[in-house]
């Protein structure tokens, strides 16, 4: 397995990915996933703070978050192009926790990013208001049109943004160490 860094700068934030090739080329794992999250957490985080507080919902659904317009699908869109352009892989994914002990690495898939960071900002509402604003995202997205509900990864996923925001009050920045212990907790896969 090969491992490159590629440095990727969209929406003025450099991202620095560490990138493993499976022998056969399918796969890439970005194998720092728990460090591109604690800054994507920052990054909202910080654009958030300057919104007015009586706007917030709506600016993050309008802006930031949208499947396929926001901040984050963008992010998502563009590190996968460079990702296979780059090595000719099939599949991007994100390594947010190394194996340790009997616990097995913890993977997402490229849209997980997304996912995290909308249970990050949802922590401030009812977790069925997540569940029901999530599984309607989903019946309207191009790639899940029509889906009755979230996939089991995509629950995981925002468990995970749900549990860093719970723990840190939105107070403090992750660290991807934190990131990691966090994905372990929540059984991300």
């Amino acid at each position: 397995m090969r491992t490159d860094t590629l440095s990727y700068t969209p929406f003025n934030h450099t991202y620095n990915l560490r990138v493993s090739i499976s022998v056969d080329s399918l796969n890439c794992v970005i194998r720092n996933g728990s460090e591109i999250i604690a800054d994507e957490i920052v990054r909202f985080q910080t654009w958030l703070d300057s919104i007015d507080s009586n706007r917030r919902f709506d600016a993050a659904i309008d802006y930031f978050l949208p499947l396929g317009l926001g901040h984050v699908e963008q992010l998502r869109e563009y590190l996968t192009s460079q990702v296979k352009g780059q090595f000719a892989c099939t599949a991007v994914f994100y390594q947010v926790a190394e194996a340790e002990g009997d616990d097995p690495a913890h993977f997402m898939d490229m849209s997980g990013l997304g996912n995290v960071v909308f249970g990050y900002y949802m922590e401030e509402y009812n977790v069925v208001i997540e569940d029901i604003i999530s599984a309607m995202e989903q019946r309207l997205h191009p790639r899940t049109l029509f889906g009755i509900f979230d996939a089991p990864d995509d629950l995981t996923q925002r468990r995970l943004g749900r549990g860093v925001a719970e723990e840190l009050s939105h107070a403090a920045s992750p660290s991807p160490e934190f990131i990691e212990v966090k994905a372990r907790q929540v059984g991300l896969f």
